[in-house]
């Protein structure tokens, strides 16, 4: 049985795709008329990861400020830059590099044999900063509506707020003040995998089904958004290498800055871009994914 669940999770990305494209109507359904569903798993997901993150730190370093810089500066920038020739391809790249460091990130640097202190400061210091300007973004490209900016920024961040700050909140809450529900809250952390999968699955199977439904399909920007993303992907992951390099934080800064919440990156395309648009945090899952399997191999065979 054990060695069934651990073949599970090593290709629960291959079972989401299966899964979720086989049940892509059902799924579909599933996102659609409940739209609550996936920012709750969201809010579940981070608030078990905080939970067991025991040892945080919230100095901030300059490195810190280097990767966040990167993330929004340079998402800022990459639309700009693409919109002059496609919306699209533009709000693709944004939100390939504006979302926030992946909740799994201390694991798999945890696997790398790293210490995981600098990703976990960083995770969090990641998730609040990108839950402030996500709206912020997404009011000034005009995501949607005839509101002006603030007020298309302050109808966003209600909806986005909740979802990433207040689990941060109840874990520094409940660790200074509640010991025993935070402690009861790390005993379940081990379900943060299962919902993931289920998550990973819901918004594969509803991208799928968008895809299937729509008409006039556009191949070339598909095509272009899962290249662009590949791109993206790997640039992140550099980066991030290069410049921790140079703060003894090479593996730690590379997986802050290119390891992302995809999860939450594709209910963002969906649910305020376009199905569209959420083929290049969709792909983004498949490179991030390979790279990490890559490193974590690499990792155990290495002397």
């Amino acid at each position: 049985m054990r060695a069934i669940l651990q073949f599970i999770k090593d290709w629960t990305l291959l079972f989401a795709i299966l899964v979720g494209g086989i049940f892509n109507e059902f799924f579909g359904y599933i996102y659609t008329e409940y739209p609550f569903v996936t920012p709750s798993l969201i809010f579940i997901m981070l608030l078990l990861t905080f939970s067991k993150l025991e040892n945080i730190s919230f100095k901030i370093s300059s490195l810190h400020i280097w990767l966040i810089s990167i993330q929004l500066i340079g998402s800022a920038g990459l639309y700009f830059l693409f919109a002059q020739w496609n919306t699209t391809l533009a709000q693709g790249a944004m939100i390939c590099l504006l979302v926030p460091t992946a909740t799994s990130v201390a694991v798999v640097t945890n696997l790398l044999k790293v210490d995981i202190k600098f990703v976990t400061s960083y995770l969090f210091l990641s998730n609040f900063i990108t839950a402030i300007t996500i709206p912020i973004f997404l009011g000034f490209i005009g995501i949607g509506t005839n509101e002006s900016i603030w007020q298309s920024t302050l109808v966003i961040a209600k909806r986005v707020l909740p979802t990433v700050v207040l689990p941060m909140l109840i874990v520094i809450i409940t660790k200074e003040f509640a010991p025993k529900i935070h402690k009861n809250l790390q005993k379940y952390s081990y379900l943060t995998f299962y919902i993931w999968s289920f998550a990973l699955t819901l918004v594969i199977g509803r991208t799928i089904n968008s895809f299937l439904i729509q008409e006039n399909t556009n191949y070339f920007i598909e095509i272009s958004l899962a290249v662009g993303s590949f791109f993206l992907c790997i640039t992140q992951f550099g980066m991030g290498r290069m410049i921790g390099a140079k703060y003894g934080e090479r593996i730690a800064a590379g997986q802050a800055l290119g390891q992302k919440n995809t999860i939450f990156a594709i209910w963002m395309a969906q649910t305020y871009l376009s199905p569209l648009v959420s083929i290049a945090p969709a792909a983004y899952v498949l490179w991030q994914n390979t790279i990490n399997s890559y490193q974590i191999w690499k990792a155990r065979t290495k002397k």
